[in-house]
This record gives C-alpha cells, structure tokens and sequence, in this order.
C-alpha cells in the first residue's frame, strides 16, 4: 500500500470488502446448509434448491451488473449493493421459513454476482496503472480469506452456540463489513471513465461493437481464457 494516495487507497479498501463479502457468502453457504436443513425439515430437493439459490442469483446479478453500473454509475451502485447486503443481512438471521430462506439467499447471491464484475471495474477505473496489477492481486486475495475467516467464525460459534442460533449468526456477519463499506463507498467519487461514457462519440458506438472489440487480435486470447476460466 506503500506511495498511494488517500483517495487510491480508499477505493482499494472499499473493492477488497466487495470481494470480501462476495467470498464471504459463497464461502459460509457450505458450512450452514447442515443447520438449516435441520431446522426446516427440508427435503433433499428443497436442500438442492436452498443451496442453488445463492449461484443462481450470482448469474442474474453478474449479467446486470455492467447494464446498472452504466445507468447509474459505478460508485452509485457500489453504494446500493453494500446497503441492501446489509439489509439482506440482517433478514437473514431471522428467515423464518423455507420460502424466505431461499429469497434471502438468491437476494445474497445477486448482491455478490454484482460485486465481482463492479468491484473490478471501480479498482481499474480510479487506481493508476502502474500499481493496477498489485492491486488487483489484494481483491483476490481478499476474495480468498473469506475461506479462512469463515471457517474460523464458524468453528468458534458452533462452539459456543446452539446450532440453530450460530448459522443465523454466521449469516448475520457479513452485516459489519458491509455496513462499512456502505459508509466508505458515500464518499467515494464517482469512476471518471464512467463519466464520460455521457460523451456523444462515446455513445455513437453501438452495444454490439463494443461487444466485438472483446474478440479483436490483441484481446481474443484473453477473453477465451477468461471464458474457460469461468
């Protein structure tokens, strides 16, 4: 972190608990899915479906990320996503049923579907290209401790509370660094890049050029392996 602004820093801190939190999420679904699946009866189909829910809002939340952090900015939304994962939650401590159980946890899954791609576009858009890759190397680091922590928060709670109580618990966590990061992100600019897509010659090109501009000489070997990756 050594030579960067306040503001640089700032952004960095902000997209790592993004990750974090997308991580965090992903991470603590493994370990809830036992306790839960108790505490409702569930069936396997319905356990097959609990599970499923947080993937599949992550689809529905990557593919509108790009379209919402175009209409309503990048900062903006970054600010929306971390107040409704602290809302999410909250609710997600007190589910009461199968339904709400699976609502809450596709709303979760499309919180972190969005952060992955925002997150990424924030960090490349406000940090200097000369310390993007450092940088970029701590959002997946961070995306990553969500592991650890996780499994250590819920090894210290599935010890020292009943197992009905430390899931909604565990659940109820990712509210302190969202809650944060909600706060941050109120005083963070907003990207300049995303300001000048309101520039006339940026908006003359059409969606599907910028879509092809993806697959031209010097970035198609990079899509193909992000592609594969996924």
């Amino acid at each position: 972190m050594k030579g960067l602004g306040r503001s640089t820093l700032s952004v960095v801190v902000l997209c790592s608990l993004g990750l974090f939190l997308a991580g965090y999420i992903f991470y603590t679904s493994a370990f809830i899915e036992p306790f839960y699946s108790t505490d409702f009866a569930l069936t396997p189909w319905q356990i097959g479906l609990a599970q499923s829910g947080v993937p599949l809002g992550a689809i529905v939340g990557a593919m509108l990320a790009g379209w919402l952090a175009d209409h309503v900015g990048r900062r903006r939304l970054l600010v929306y996503s971390f107040l409704l994962l602290t809302l999410s939650g909250l609710m997600s401590g007190f589910v009461f049923n199968y339904p709400s159980l699976f609502l809450i946890r596709f709303i979760n899954g499309c919180l972190a579907g969005t952060l992955y791609p925002l997150c990424a576009a924030y960090l490349t858009e406000m940090t200097p290209s000369i310390s993007l890759a450092r940088q970029s190397a701590i959002l997946m680091f961070m995306n990553c401790l969500a592991a650890p922590i996780g499994c250590l928060l819920a090894f210290l709670l599935f010890n020292f509370l009943a197992s009905d109580v430390g899931w909604r618990v565990l659940s109820l966590c990712q509210i302190i660094p969202a809650f944060f990061a909600y706060q941050l992100a109120k005083y963070l600019p907003e990207s300049s890049a995303w300001l000048q897509i309101k520039n006339p010659p940026i908006q003359k090109r059409g969606r599907l050029s910028n879509f092809l501009t993806l697959f031209q000489t010097q970035y198609r070997a990079t899509t193909f392996c992000l592609m594969g990756a996924w």
